[in-house]
């Protein structure tokens, strides 16, 4: 990690601790952009492979591609050590060989999103966190829906 102020959150999951400590950093406003639009590719990449991989949920994907979109477009609303966790989600989220690989593993973007969870807590965004219904499979909401 860059930046050694920043504390990583306890309740980030054991098994992406290590991956998401990595990611984590502060970039300037104008590095929110080119994060973004990171973000943007890999949504496209992720949804060019769908087709031909029925692990990749493209619902719960689409919305935290949202989430980060909302997150990064207010970056410098938040405060250093949020924007670095916001960033190292982010990252997280765009990272193909994480803690459950997003392609090939059956539960590919369920660390990401425990990660985003996370860090929508820490920084006082529980509005914004997405839950994955039990039992149905693909059917994502958010808690207040």
């Amino acid at each position: 990690m860059t930046n050694p102020e920043i504390r990583l959150p306890p309740t980030i999951p054991a098994k992406c601790r290590k991956v998401f400590q990595a990611k984590v950093e502060l970039l300037p406003p104008e590095g929110a952009g080119v994060l973004k639009a990171q973000v943007g590719r890999y949504l496209k990449t992720i949804h060019a492979q769908a087709p031909k991989n029925r692990n990749i949920n493209l619902e719960l994907i689409d919305r935290m591609g949202g989430v980060f979109d909302q997150l990064l477009d207010g970056y410098t609303t938040f405060s250093e050590e949020h924007r670095a966790l916001i960033v190292g989600a982010a990252r997280y989220f765009i990272e193909t060989s994480d803690a459950n690989d997003d392609l090939t593993d059956p539960l590919g973007f369920d660390d990401d999103l425990a990660v985003l969870n996370t860090v929508l807590m820490v920084i006082g965004r529980g509005d914004l966190v997405l839950v994955q219904d039990p039992g149905q499979a693909g059917r994502i909401r958010s808690p207040k829906g």
